[in-house]
């Protein structure tokens, strides 16, 4: 155990790499025009995932991923994600 009743973690064992970073947005358009120009992310992917209620634009960066995460309404997951945070980093996800 760690510090506080934590166990501690061997990072490197558990994690291998981040596989990518989800990012809320508001609007997509304006996220992609300021990302996409400003590196050098290649061809985004983009779907609208309906059963978690979000616009997905997926960003490669290098053998990682940005995900850009647009809610298709107030009352999702990412909706009240951004009206209790704003915008910003949501996940990290790794391998």
């Amino acid at each position: 155990m760690g510090g506080r009743g934590r166990a501690s973690i061997d990072c490197e064992r558990v994690f291998t790499r981040i596989d990518h970073i989800g990012v809320a947005v508001e609007q997509l358009e304006a996220s992609l025009s300021s990302t996409a120009t400003t590196s050098s992310c290649g061809w985004p992917t983009r779907e609208v995932v309906s059963e978690q209620g979000v616009e997905a634009v997926l960003l490669d960066v290098g053998e990682n991923h940005v995900e850009l995460l647009a809610p298709l309404g107030s009352d999702t997951p990412v909706g009240r994600f951004l009206e209790k945070k704003g915008p910003g980093c949501t996940t990290s996800p790794t391998r």
